[in-house]
């Protein structure tokens, strides 16, 4: 049903009845205050943030235990052009897919917390509101990673030369796993004549994910009558893009450019190892960056 939202939401002005969440990640608030008999009171709930990048969903739990359950309960609406929709009510209530919800136009949820009690006592009752969010941390899938810098090297004599370190995975994504912050990807290809192996760990700020970085590591071993290692570390690298279709995938990017890049990438290094075993080229680590200088780690969903 809808409702005109003017009237109804001017009865609830006060501070101390607005659930505000600043930021999208576990959380929970706990209002509460006393009813009479046959009373109602208006929490207005608002995501402060500018948009859910993951679905996510709001369990609204009526307290405390002690309350009779039977007349007690919460009514959700979604505030929508200035209308208010009727959601759903119950003393324990869980709205789904807040992502959609809001990307359809919903900017707040308001709750009416209702006592229908009617006793014989004039005593006012406890009731408590409990608004629990809960994200869908994103899963990330697969990764793509693309360095390029200068960088020193020593040759087979030992001496050291400026050159350019230029990093592309050959034929991405590489597919791998989130599980607690971290993204790991493992790979071991064969493709015309090379072996392909190695390992990429990005591991992310759990107070922040998915936006920020921590550190991210690089191992990746190429192999045929010569061997080339490149290995590439990395620290506190903030999310650019979201979202964005590529093909049948979405991604995250990380990206940074020019002179920038190496104050986020902190070693590159480079070793190429001939039929003989001899090493003749081996990478001091240190980036040294310009205007050309590249840095991006996609992260990709299915």
């Amino acid at each position: 049903m809808d409702v005109p939202a003017d009237e109804f939401l001017q009865l609830f002005p006060e501070s101390k009845y607005q659930v505000e969440f600043p930021a999208e990640k576990d959380t929970s608030i706990l209002n509460g205050d006393t009813f009479a008999d046959l009373s109602a009171r208006l929490m207005n709930i608002r995501f402060l943030f500018p948009s859910f990048q993951n679905e996510a969903s709001l369990n609204l739990v009526v307290g405390p235990s002690t309350v009779n359950f039977n007349y007690v309960t919460a009514l959700a609406f979604g505030l929508k052009n200035d209308q208010l929709e009727y959601l759903n009510q119950a003393a324990d209530l869980t709205i789904e897919k807040l992502k959609t919800l809001t990307e359809s136009g919903i900017s707040s949820i308001p709750v009416v917390v209702v006592n229908s009690i009617n006793g014989p006592s004039a005593e006012q009752t406890t009731i408590e509101l409990e608004s629990i969010l809960k994200t869908s941390p994103q899963l990330f899938s697969g990764v793509d990673v693309t360095v390029i810098c200068r960088t020193n090297y020593a040759d087979i004599n030992g001496n050291v030369h400026e050159t350019y370190f230029n990093y592309y995975i050959a034929d991405p994504p590489y597919a791998g796993e989130t599980f607690q912050n971290r993204f790991t990807a493992e790979w071991e290809n064969y493709f015309d004549s090379w072996t392909y192996s190695g390992t990429i760990e990005v591991e992310f700020d759990p107070d922040r994910y998915p936006d920020h970085i921590t550190s991210f590591t690089v191992s990746d071993s190429r192999e045929a009558s010569y061997s080339e290692l490149f290995t590439i570390t990395g620290e506190n690298i903030e999310l650019t893009e979201y979202n964005f279709p590529m093909s049948n995938l979405h991604y995250y990017k990380f990206s940074v450019y020019g002179t920038d890049v190496c104050n986020y990438i902190t070693s590159v290094r480079q070793v190429l190892t001939g039929s003989d075993g001899e090493i003749s080229h081996d990478g001091t680590g240190e980036p040294i960056c310009n205007a050309e200088s590249i840095f991006e780690i996609l992260l990709y969903v299915d």
